[in-house]
């Protein structure tokens, strides 16, 4: 009984993946589409900016990993 039902959301579970991942490469083709529309050469006639001289900020790191490491934890707990 218990396999059945870890079956049946495995099954569930990989439905959702799959129509996620379907959904990611749908929106991923209509964004290149619309890069081309407007002109977008391709990477190497692209120039990034990078952030130069606004570093980020460690404590705004550090915030991040923690929040990051509780959700994981969170997750893991609840699994």
């Amino acid at each position: 009984m218990l396999s059945n039902v870890l079956l049946g959301e495995r099954q569930i579970a990989m439905r959702l993946t799959a129509r996620l991942f379907a959904n990611l490469m749908l929106r991923s083709e209509s964004i290149a589409v619309a890069m081309t529309a407007r002109g977008f050469a391709g990477p190497a006639a692209h120039k990034v900016h990078p952030m130069g001289d606004q570093p980020s900020s460690p404590v705004a790191n550090a915030a991040a990993v923690a929040l990051l490491a509780g959700v994981a934890a969170a997750t893991w707990q609840f699994s």
